[in-house]
């Protein structure tokens, strides 16, 4: 399957929405107006490749983490080792892995489509070994 990603553009429209409608109506507010992207969107935030899922809050939690950077005041010791309970599709794993390169995040997901893509996100952005 060829990779697809949201563009800038798409981004945008879906952070504008989602700060405009609130988290929970944007996803129908794009299917009424008949806008979707593809599946699994790509999206490069950071320097990290995410999978999204289309109608999903997955593009709010992404934008969450990296773009609001809900989590930036926290400091991460030298070879920390995290738990992400409720890791969904892995956007606070992959920002914490990415933030500091000895850490080690234990990522759990019980719904089995979020944790396909989170071992996707972790394959995507070569963090098997320590997500």
């Amino acid at each position: 399957m060829e990779d697809r990603w949201l563009t800038g553009r798409t981004y945008r429209f879906i952070r504008n929405a989602t700060n405009t409608l609130g988290r929970h109506f944007w996803p129908r507010y794009l299917r009424l107006r008949g806008i979707s992207f593809p599946t699994p969107a790509l999206a490069r935030v950071d320097g990290i490749t995410l999978a999204l899922r289309p109608h999903s809050f997955d593009a709010y939690i992404v934008g969450e983490v990296f773009r609001r950077r809900i989590y930036a005041p926290l400091s991460l010791p030298e070879h920390a080792v995290i738990v992400d309970v409720g890791a969904h599709i892995g956007a606070f794993s992959a920002w914490a892995a990415g933030r500091n390169p000895t850490c080690r995040v234990l990522a759990c997901e019980p719904f089995a489509e979020p944790y396909a893509l989170l071992q996707e996100n972790c394959r995507r952005n070569g963090m098997e070994a320590r997500v």
